[in-house]
């Protein structure tokens, strides 16, 4: 029940929303009133189920009270513990405001130094975590189990990298991991939504004529109407995944929760705390899990008639570490606070509790609160958001940074400095002693080259016992062993060793860069300076690539999967892709972080070994005798991603031309044989063809003789047999041409 429909039930007068939820139109509509104040919640407030599997359902108004006491109650435990004083004191120490804002103060003391000890470690570890999660080219491999091919490994890694860089997945995984460094904990909010992303391309008012040419036949021609071009926008809508980095005094947990690096473990709410303005609620009510947001016109009337109505700080941790004025360190202005004169960025609090199971929205405005939000949701444990500590504090959530464990250090380091300079200073600005009575100036002189100084030398007349310079300190040497220990203590103390860590090779006798031995030795060291805060963050990557593969399976259309694949590969191989067993295929993640790198360097250096051994023919033969051949591009696409080059194989493998087809052909093994053995069945069927016809020359030679004799005996005349047989050898080469002339 609306706080508006509980005054009207009891007054009779119905103030502000309708029954609807949603406040009416017109220039007198005034917003909710929101939800009734019920002090405790009562049994018809809330419904539980009767097996225990899910969690309670609260009535609107039991979600305002139940959101605003764990917010309160959050906040509380952050502002009356240490983590609010230990933060703010990092905060101050990290921009070190120390240093005096003028050049000289008024009683002569001489101008502080700062000293960033805190902030060089935080960003030197910081490179160094980054790096060991970030340095290759995408920060995860997919291990396939199940009997999972490796294309269709290959097309879920391109869609997981596509979609996290629509998430700007490093981006803000940097940041967190610099808050992390320097406070102690990283806070990523996960989500998945569908946005319709307008995509602006340009498009000829008038196409190109055409027409026919002599050669060439018929051409395109470009002319000044068809260059002219207009922007044509379209919508097109698109699954965007975020992951928003939240800051500390924005997002407060359970205050039992108390295992580092999983929420989801002992944390039964996370309550993250936004500010929105006009343009936020209007895209917010067409969402549908969003309601009784009011209509346009009553929050125009709202926002022109509250243009700088402001609104309180989520928190004084975030007060303290966001807001310009409430620091000694610098930051912006607030986002709470409305800086300009437009009247619908006026900010209104919104808190959105988070369980394992149901979100609860309240917009908080003017006092009231309006429960805007109260749904399942479908992100399972991933709503509790991913943490990553530096050093983990037993028995809590919260991490310590650097920035706690170096504060005494820098404090240490730069008080000596100061003081030392001080002592230094009295060198340049050494005061003179003089006799008492004698010699005594009226006002200050001012001593400079080529000056004079009228003295009373006294009776000896010796003037430079008239004045002298006290006596100059001495710095003892215990200071600089003090700034050495406070700077090389504090390196060493957070892993940012100068030697192992920042590549400063050691003194003259040092040998340690020296010998392989040695730049092994300083390479592990400086993997196990970070080994767990790369472990920790590596734990919240691996939480989210999990998301992203459910959120694909649940929820993403199978067109927008094609057109992000189809920027790698080819329709050919898009055709031949089984989406179902794409959807449903089984592998696991495995972050490529630094410290998982020398098992993955061992195999690299394997690789050269295995090849050597798949090139043997008698191992080839064997498996071809049982039914089995090794696939090259398999085993091309895993020493790829070995690699770490974003490779595609499409590119590297495809059809041959039919002019490639025809030469491998004839160059072919095979064909060579086979145009061998066609040439010699050639050769011997030439020789065989001469022997024919030579043997039947003499066949023929010897009947026509024998006719020939016989003709004569029975008195015919020799010259007509001499015309038989020079017929019959005409007619035989007409037919088979003449012997030895054949090609």
């Amino acid at each position: 029940m609306l706080a508006s429909e509980y005054e009207a039930e009891n007054t009779g007068t119905v103030i502000g929303a309708d029954t609807g939820g949603a406040a009416g139109s017109g220039a007198d509509a005034l917003m909710p009133v929101g939800q009734r104040e019920i002090g405790e919640i009562r049994r018809e407030d809330v419904e539980v189920s009767t097996d225990g599997k899910a969690e309670p359902v609260f009535s609107d108004d039991a979600v305002a009270e139940l959101v605003w006491r764990n917010y309160q109650n959050s906040k509380t435990y952050l502002e009356q513990n240490s983590w609010l004083l230990d933060w703010q004191a990092v905060d101050y120490y990290y921009q070190n405001q120390n240093n005096d804002r003028w050049m000289r103060p008024a009683d002569g003391r001489p101008v502080r130094i700062a000293r960033y000890i805190i902030a060089k470690n935080a960003n030197t570890m910081d490179n160094q975590v980054h790096r060991g999660i970030w340095g290759n080219q995408k920060p995860f491999a997919l291990q396939p189990e199940g009997g999972t091919s490796e294309l269709l490994l290959e097309a879920w890694t391109q869609l997981l990298w596509t979609l996290m860089k629509r998430a700007k997945t490093e981006y803000n995984f940097g940041l967190a991991g610099e808050q992390s460094r320097l406070f102690g904990t990283g806070i990523l909010q996960a989500g998945w939504e569908e946005r319709t992303v307008v995509k602006k391309r340009r498009k000829r008012k008038t196409p190109e004529p055409t027409a026919t040419l002599p050669i060439g036949g018929e051409q395109s021609i470009a002319t000044k109407e068809s260059d002219d071009f207009e922007i044509v926008k379209e919508g097109v809508k698109e699954c965007w995944p975020f992951l928003n980095f939240r800051r500390l005094g924005f997002t407060f947990f359970d205050e039992n929760w108390s295992t580092p690096n999983a929420p989801e473990e002992s944390a039964s709410y996370v309550i993250d705390c936004d500010y929105v303005n006009f343009q936020d609620l209007q895209q917010l009510r067409a969402l549908d899990c969003y309601k009784q947001i009011p209509d346009d016109e009553t929050l125009i009337n709202y926002f022109i008639q509250n243009p700088m109505t402001g609104t309180a700080a989520p928190s004084t941790v975030a007060e303290g570490l966001a807001d310009s004025q409430s620091s000694l360190a610098m930051h912006a202005a607030g986002e709470w606070k409305n800086r300009g004169v437009n009247p619908f960025e006026t900010k209104l609090m919104l808190l959105t509790m988070w369980t394992g199971e149901r979100a609860q929205a309240i917009l908080c405005y003017d006092g009231r609160k309006l429960t805007i939000r109260n749904d399942e949701h479908e992100m399972g444990d991933h709503a509790l958001h991913y943490t990553f500590n530096w050093w983990n504090v037993p028995s809590s959530g919260y991490g310590m940074g650097i920035g706690k464990l170096n504060m005494d250090d820098q404090r240490m380091e730069t008080g000596v400095l100061n003081e030392v300079l001080k002592m230094i200073g009295m060198w340049f600005n050494t005061p003179l002693l003089i006799r008492r009575g004698e010699n005594a100036p009226t006002q200050n002189i001012v001593a400079g080259l080529g000056t004079f100084m009228q003295v009373d030398p006294g009776p000896d007349g010796d003037v430079r016992k008239a004045a002298t310079y006290l006596e100059k300190p001495q710095i003892p040497a215990e200071a600089w062993k003090l700034m050495d220990m406070a700077l090389h203590g504090g390196e060493d103390l957070v892993g940012a060793n100068s030697t192992t860590v920042q590549g400063n090779l050691g003194g003259p006798g040092s040998s340690a860069m020296r010998t392989a031995t040695g730049v092994n030795r300083v390479g592990g060291k400086a993997d196990e300076s970070v080994a767990k805060p790369v472990l920790y963050e590596s734990w919240a990557l691996e939480r989210w690539i999990y998301f992203l593969i459910d959120m694909v399976r649940l929820k993403m259309p199978l067109e927008e999967i094609r057109q992000i694949l189809r920027k790698k590969y080819s329709d050919a191989i898009i055709k031949s892709i089984d989406f179902d067993a794409f959807l449903n295929a089984e592998f696991t993640v495995d972050v490529l972080a630094g410290q998982r790198m020398m098992a993955k360097q061992a195999i690299q250096q394997l690789i050269p070994f295995i090849l050597q051994i798949l090139q043997q023919p008698q191992i080839q033969a064997f498996y071809n005798q049982i039914g089995m051949v090794l696939d090259y591009q398999a085993l091309f696409g895993i020493l790829i991603r070995m690699s770490e080059l974003d490779g595609n194989i499409d590119n590297i493998f495809r059809a041959m031309t039919p002019e490639e087809k025809k030469t491998f052909a004839q160059n072919s093994p095979g064909a060579q044989k086979v145009q061998g053995q066609l040439a010699v069945e050639q050769a011997r069927g030439q020789n065989k063809l001469q022997e024919t016809q030579a043997k039947g020359q003499v066949d023929m030679t010897t009947k026509l003789a024998t006719i020939a004799a016989e003709h004569a005996a029975g008195s015919v005349p020799m010259e007509r047999a001499e015309g038989l047989l020079e017929r019959k050898t005409d007619e035989r080469e007409l037919e088979q041409g003449v012997p030895g002339m054949n090609g």
